[in-house]
């Protein structure tokens, strides 16, 4: 196959699975074997080369067996990558004899698809279902299959059981392809390349491999995953079909339409607004699932329901995404047959068609012309389906999801009481005596405290000033390049410009943005790009990290007044590497020392932020009295080395 982008390569992928989906099929296999094979002939031959040195060694050949040795030594580390295993799926697994009609309804859905039913109900945290299929081996040692099913706790409590049957339907359609081994396969042996690549980084020894697997990796990652996620989707289509002829395309469509649209509301608000109490309290509150049930159940998603269902049916397919686009699988949907089982229509929303007409065009709403969207859920499918085990699953899974919240909950709260305390010190200060630097750190964090609806025209003023926080701009390019506005690249790239450190973060940001939009190319540029910053990154911290380690290192104290003010920055010596002090000045006087310090940057710092932190700096301990404080990028080795020979003192900065 001869292709010049990774956008050919999903568009060739995609004409052979019109043509012939068997043929891709077997190409998976394929690739998944020989990703396989590759590392493991690596490995024989590293195990060759080792048995090759030791007999070397018995014939007293002792200078011949040192370069099979080195080989079979720069192998060794590799093969701890190998033993990855798949991890289990997360939940509370439930029995027969503790939900009856759940089980009861899959086993229905599953004889009328003509499949087992699965072994396995696991209840989850997410609003989310997924269908799994692991190998085992019985007493025979022959080669089975065991099917698991997970549904999660919010998505029963946002639709009702004819609902939750229709997504059990589809659930089950993947186990009926037999979906899930070639999915494990893939994944697997995509995560085993990762482990080698990261590995043969890592250990120096193992750079001997490095530049083969390299090479492999940047052409056989991309082609696996391409052919898998495309295949992916026209699997979704189909696992949409076995749900149409198991419930009927309306009940279909109508329940695809309610998991978009209220599970957009559960992780976009209910989850967004639980975590927002991390600004008052120290520890994650109880009644989560309380809490979400009320907000699922009720209403209260419909003030956005034009906004997210507008939205999602004016989005295409992407090529990198593993499911269709809403309006495609609802097409898909229509074109179904109605069947006997589509015998049930929750109340319809009012005037749900006439609200979409300004926000989706008029050949796309065709598609949800009898779409039925319930405003109250009730009864949920939680409550018939789980019935009296109902509240013991919640509390589990409360449970497991507090602790898991736990850590981050803390660091953002402590987080904010830093930040509320630079709110309150900015806040006394009159507009007019706001440096740039401060107009842009109030919009950050304002942005961070009460959302962007509060910050939006604090964080466009910070945009449009010379020398303003970068982390304004990063915030606000952000936002933008997520609501598919192309303004906000431009900010990204100002950010990203004012301060390197910020690559890491804005640079997938701007990556994610084109492969929305298909051009899967300038995505890969964009990567390519982070990737060769991110090596000369930990290059240039791996060289600084020896000098950190000298003799002469101490520990720069930072008072604590000096720690509040640079608090306001959000930055806190982020870019600082080493401070270096030469001791041995001649005093001008007996009671004065006029120290020269030198401040390390990371990378190229702009000369404004050198100058900026230079001076908070200069009647900062350990450098009393009138110090002079000059700046310098990590670049001046020169520079470094004289202070160095010269006696003096490094002051590393614990960040």
């Amino acid at each position: 196959m001869k292709t010049d982008s990774q956008q050919d390569i999903y568009q060739f992928i995609s004409a052979k699975l019109a043509d012939d989906p068997k043929l891709v099929s077997r190409r998976i296999r394929l690739l998944v074997f020989l990703g396989y094979a590759y590392f493991v002939v690596i490995v024989v031959l590293g195990f060759a080369s080792l048995a090759a040195a030791a007999w070397l060694y018995t014939v007293e050949h002792t200078a011949a067996c040192i370069i099979p040795l080195f080989f079979a030594t720069a192998t060794l580390p590799l093969i701890f990558a190998f033993p990855y295993h798949m991890k289990e799926p997360e939940g509370v697994s439930v029995t027969n004899a503790q939900t009856p009609q759940l089980y009861e309804m899959v086993k229905s859905v599953a004889q009328e698809l003509g499949i087992s039913a699965p072994a396995e109900i696991l209840i989850m945290q997410d609003f989310n279902a997924f269908a799994a299929q692991r190998p085992v081996l019985d007493f025979s040692l022959r080669r089975r299959r065991r099917d698991y099913i997970g549904i999660g706790l919010p998505l029963m409590l946002g639709c009702t059981p004819e609902q939750l049957r229709c997504t059990v339907a589809h659930e089950l359609g993947h186990l009926q392809a037999n979906d899930g081994f070639t999915s494990q396969a893939v994944h697997h042996v995509l995560t085993l390349w990762r482990e080698v690549i990261q590995r043969s980084q890592k250990v120096r020894i193992a750079h001997i491999h490095l530049a083969g697997f390299a090479v492999f990796y940047q052409w056989y990652y991309p082609l696996l995953s391409a052919y898998m996620i495309t295949i992916s989707r026209s699997r979704e289509l189909e696992a949409d079909a076995a749900s149409v002829r198991v419930c009927g395309p309306s009940l279909c469509k109508s329940t695809l339409v309610n998991t978009i649209v209220r599970g957009r509301y559960f992780h976009t608000f209910i989850s967004e607004s639980f975590r927002q109490q991390a600004h008052q309290l120290p520890q994650p509150p109880g009644g989560w699932y309380t809490y979400a049930a009320a907000k699922l159940a009720g209403d209260g998603w419909q003030h956005n329901v034009i906004e997210v269902l507008g939205s999602a049916l004016t989005e295409e397919t992407q090529m990198v995404e593993t499911h269709p686009c809403l309006y495609d699988r609802l097409s898909a949907m229509a074109k179904q047959k109605e069947t006997a089982g589509d015998n049930h229509c929750p109340v319809t929303a009012p005037g749900l068609h006439q609200l979409l007409l300004n926000s989706v065009p008029e050949e796309r709403l065709s598609a949800v012309s009898d779409i039925v969207v319930p405003t109250v859920v009730s009864p949920t499918a939680a409550e018939v389906l789980l019935d009296s085990h109902y509240g013991v699953v919640a509390e589990q899974l409360e449970a497991a999801f507090l602790a898991r919240i736990a850590p981050q909950w803390q660091w953002q709260h402590q987080k904010s009481v830093g930040i509320q305390t630079c709110l309150r010190r900015l806040a006394l200060k009159p507009k007019s005596e706001l440096s740039n630097w401060q107009e842009g750190t109030l919009a950050v964090n304002v942005e961070f405290m009460n959302g962007f609806q509060q910050a939006e025209q604090l964080l466009r003023a910070a945009a449009n000033l010379p020398d303003t926080n970068p982390l304004a701009l990063l915030r606000l390019g952000t936002i933008l390049l997520n609501a598919d506005q192309s303004a906000g690249e431009l900010l990204l790239q100002q950010a990203m410009n004012a301060d390197v450190e910020l690559i890491e973060s804005a640079a997938p940001i701007i990556a994610a943005y084109y492969r929305r939009h298909n051009q899967l190319n300038k995505a890969a540029e964009i990567e390519a790009f982070q990737y060769r910053w991110a090596k000369e990154a930990i290059r240039q911290r791996s060289f600084w990290r020896v000098v950190r380690k000298s003799d002469k290192v101490r520990l720069a104290e930072i008072p604590e007044e000096l720690v509040s003010y640079i608090a306001e920055d959000a930055r806190k010596f982020r870019e600082i590497v080493a401070i270096i002090a030469n001791e041995k000045c001649t005093p001008h006087e007996q009671s004065h020392w006029r120290l020269q310090v030198v401040v390390v940057f990371h990378h190229k710092v702009n000369a404004s932020s050198m100058a900026r932190i230079c001076s908070l700096l200069t009647f900062s301990v350990p450098f009393p009295g009138r110090s002079v404080v000059v700046g310098c990028s990590i670049e001046a080795t020169a520079l470094l080395n004289h202070l160095k020979a010269t006696g003096s003192v490094i002051y590393a900065l614990e960040v």
